[in-house]
């Protein structure tokens, strides 16, 4: 398993998660500083982001990183890259307004999506066939991954843009983060929050979902990172619903941040990260 992250000097670096060793340096990813990636779930292609607005399609050995393709077609800097369930396409967002789904197989555009917003997070649903957005027009939108037509639309902040958001595993609940300081917590298909978490002192930048479910993560650009914890109930039922395809239903539930997990204060150099199996 190795932890790659992105910085503003255009490199990708990818370390060893517990102890933090630099294993190799990827220089020069984009002239004007990479700003998202993610890797397709076998580890073997990256896809990175720029500030220039170039996504550029990386194959990634243990001995050596190629690029294979340059992908031109946002104006304005790339905010945030997923690679979808069955890692055949991926999708970017980009502060130009639009989000540009990429067919990883044929290296091509597939479909394209424009909103009257600077586009500041996305996220698939776990299915695949939903796309969640957010920006700073302050809302949460749903799109058809396969026609690329807007489903719906979610006020999720009074003030200020949505800067972060991730999907349950379950697909049952989303979370949000923005401006407005607040971490809040979704049912996917109601499209209402059910609980929001105060603790971060500036604006939230990114949030996730544990990868087993029982917390979410959320940081901050007062260099703050806070742990929250999925109560233990709802994570139990959750696990239930994923492993026998259970129907939720609505739920209601504490969102807190426990007493015994500690909030780290630490200026990010890095503007994203993310870690994967490493082969």
């Amino acid at each position: 398993m190795l932890c790659f992250s992105a910085w503003n000097d255009g490199n990708i670096r990818a370390f060893t998660p517990l102890t933090g060793r630099l294993i190799y340096c990827i220089y020069n990813t984009h002239n004007k500083g990479t700003s998202a990636l993610d890797m397709t779930h076998d580890g073997r292609t990256l896809i990175s982001g720029g500030c220039e607005g170039q996504v550029r399609v990386w194959d990634i050995r243990p001995e050596t990183q190629t690029l294979k393709k340059v992908l031109k077609e946002h104006k304005s800097p790339v905010s945030a890259i997923q690679v979808s369930p069955n890692d055949s396409e991926a999708v970017s967002a980009g502060t130009d307004g639009s989000c540009i789904i990429w067919d990883l197989l044929s290296l091509s555009r597939r479909q394209v999506m424009y909103a009257n917003t600077l586009f500041m997070c996305v996220r698939y649903e776990p299915s695949g066939c939903q796309l969640l957005t957010g920006g700073t027009d302050r809302r949460v939108a749903y799109w058809e991954t396969g026609s690329g037509h807007l489903a719906r639309e979610l006020e999720a902040s009074k003030a200020g843009a949505i800067n972060g958001l991730d999907i349950s595993i379950d697909g049952k609940l989303f979370v949000t983060g923005g401006n407005d300081q607040m971490v809040k917590v979704w049912q996917y298909e109601a499209g209402i929050y059910r609980h929001a978490g105060l603790a971060h002192a500036g604006a939230v930048t990114c949030c996730r979902f544990s990868p087993d479910g029982r917390f979410v993560v959320s940081c901050c650009a007062a260099g703050a990172i806070v742990v929250w914890r999925v109560p233990e109930h709802f994570f139990c039922r959750v696990i239930k619903a994923v492993t026998h395809h259970l129907d939720l239903g609505n739920i209601n539930f504490v969102f807190q941040r426990p007493s015994d997990i500690k909030v780290y204060n630490r200026k990010v150099m890095g503007l994203c990260c993310m870690y994967h199996d490493y082969y």
